[in-house]
C-alpha cells in the first residue's frame, strides 16, 4: 500500500529537483536488509569460494551492497583474507567484494 502512494506522485517529476527527490524516494523505499547467514551458510559459501579459486571456473556471486542484491559472472583472482576481500575479475576489471556481503555462490 505504501508503493501505491508514492504512484500518484509520479505525475509531478517533470519538475527537476522533484524528480531527484522522488527518485531518491523510491531508491529508500526499495532497499532491503541484509540477510543474516547461518553458520552452515557461510561455511558453504567459504568452500565454494576455495574450491573455485583452486579451479579458476568461472562463479556467480549474489551479494548484498548498500540495501541491495547483485549477481556476478567472474573468476576469482585473490582470497585477501587480512582485509576480509575478495578479488574477482569481473568484464576485465578487477572488483573487490567484501566477504560478510557474499550471500550465495554458485560454480558456473
Amino acid at each position: 500500500m505504501a508503493h501505491r502512494k508514492m504512484v500518484k506522485w509520479q505525475p509531478f517529476a517533470a519538475l527537476t529537483e522533484q524528480s531527484q527527490y522522488i527518485g531518491d524516494l523510491m531508491n529508500e523505499i526499495n532497499k532491503k536488509p541484509r540477510p543474516i547467514l547461518s553458520e552452515e551458510q557461510i561455511e558453504e559459501i567459504n568452500e565454494k569460494i576455495i574450491d573455485a579459486y583452486n579451479s579458476q571456473e568461472e562463479i556467480i556471486i549474489n551479494y548484498f551492497h548498500k540495501g541491495y542484491f547483485y549477481d556476478v559472472t567472474c573468476t576469482i583472482n585473490k582470497i585477501d583474507r587480512m582485509n576480509h576481500l575478495l578479488i574477482v575479475n569481473y568484464k576485465g576489471k578487477e572488483k573487490r567484494l567484501i566477504f560478510k556481503n557474499i550471500i550465495d555462490l554458485k560454480i558456473k
